[in-house]
């Protein structure tokens, strides 16, 4: 499956994504659905990353950042890092954070399925309370 095939699988299925975009580790813009902001994503996405991560580092010194929810009051942004690629979603107000995640992490590891399994794959269904990428570093 390629990054955009991934990309319309995850948007056909959820209801609480409107956007997505997949970053390489440079940066560069691999997918997006829909829509073409994909550039302005990523430059968003670097800071945010910058800015979080610090935040991060002083709160939980153990727990790798690998990922970031923005709330927006009308919607939200959630950014997910996993095998040195990211994720970038826009999505509506309020979304359930544990699935968007879950869905982020198969959509990364639909398009890109010789990775290492650990370094991608969701560890557990949502909503089990076993979900590893919420339990990794703060929102």
């Amino acid at each position: 499956m390629t990054v955009d095939e991934a990309i319309n699988d995850l948007l056909s299925i959820s209801t609480d994504i409107r956007r997505l975009v997949v970053l390489d580790p440079g940066g560069a813009v691999l997918g997006a659905g829909p829509g073409g902001a994909g550039a302005e994503v990523s430059a968003a996405t670097d800071g945010l990353w910058r800015a979080a991560s610090g935040r991060a580092a002083d709160a939980v010194a153990d727990a790798p950042l690998d990922h970031v929810v923005v709330d927006l009051g009308d919607a939200a942004v959630v950014a997910l890092e996993a095998g040195g690629r990211r994720i970038v979603a826009l999505t509506e107000a309020d979304p359930p954070v544990g699935l968007v995640l879950f869905d982020l992490r198969t959509c990364l590891a639909d398009a890109f399925p010789g990775e290492e399994a650990s370094d991608i794959a969701p560890d557990a269904a949502p909503g089990d309370g076993t979900d590893a990428a919420a339990a990794k570093g703060p929102s």
